[in-house]
């Protein structure tokens, strides 16, 4: 089944608490925090490793000091330690999101906001377009951020990254539901999620299964989680 678990960075820990974060990730995930210019990008940054690990943790019964990941020719990560631990992250503005599954899925946060829907015409496939087109105009913006977070979670399930087109494949949106048309030979499926007024949410994944809501963490308990697992190891 896919997960949603979210985060609110604008929830408030110490220096101490931040640091203790720091001293739980690689060194190259450590490097790339630290040389972020504004906290809210390191802060996104830190907490999606940090929720990729507790959840892991959970989940796999293991300890932190055991998660080995690896990273495809795309850079999507892995996790080496179990065949059926498959994970994605995506944040924006508040926002950090991970899903969970025992098979391959993407997901996609967008926070909403005036968009040139010129960009749809330049990105999207021509079916895409034409639908937005015919939208109301106190609409198309939301049916925008609507197909732009499903065709991301699509691009982010297979692993692509901006090696695949968005205008390479289509999605449709109707009363049968959310589907995508495209060179796929699997049944996959799509689910949206209302998360927080101004922001859109969707996951792509192989399991018609999903979670009904998001699970939000907080992110004290998951560092003092993280912190008794380590000292029940010593």
């Amino acid at each position: 089944m896919g997960e949603v678990f979210a985060i609110n960075i604008n929830e408030s820990i110490n220096d101490s608490q931040f640091q203790y974060l720091l001293s739980i990730i690689t060194e190259n995930k450590r490097d790339q925090v630290k040389n972020f210019l504004f906290l809210k990008d390191a802060q996104r940054t830190l907490y999606g490793d940090i929720m990729i690990r507790y959840l892991a943790c959970q989940k796999l019964k293991i300890n932190n000091e055991q998660l080995v990941f690896f990273h495809n020719e795309f850079g999507k990560p892995y996790l080496l330690n179990s065949s059926e631990f498959y994970f994605n992250i995506s944040h924006s503005e508040d926002w950090v999101i991970c899903v969970v599954s025992k098979k391959e899925i993407g997901v996609d946060i967008e926070k909403i906001k005036p968009i040139d829907l010129g960009i749809a015409k330049r990105f999207f496939s021509k079916n895409e377009y034409e639908n937005l087109l015919s939208m109301p105009d106190n609409m198309k913006v939301n049916r925008f951020f609507d197909l732009w977070t499903l065709k991301e979670s699509y691009i982010k399930y297979k692993g692509t990254g901006l090696s695949m087109p968005l205008d390479s494949f289509c999605m449709s949106i109707d009363d049968y539901g959310i589907r995508v048309i495209s060179n796929d030979k699997k049944h996959l499926f799509f689910k949206q999620y209302s998360l927080d007024k101004g922001y859109k949410l969707s996951v792509c994944s192989e399991e018609n299964e999903f979670s009904k809501n998001i699970r939000y963490l907080n992110l004290k308990n998951v560092i003092q989680s993280l912190r008794l697992q380590s000292t029940s190891t010593l």
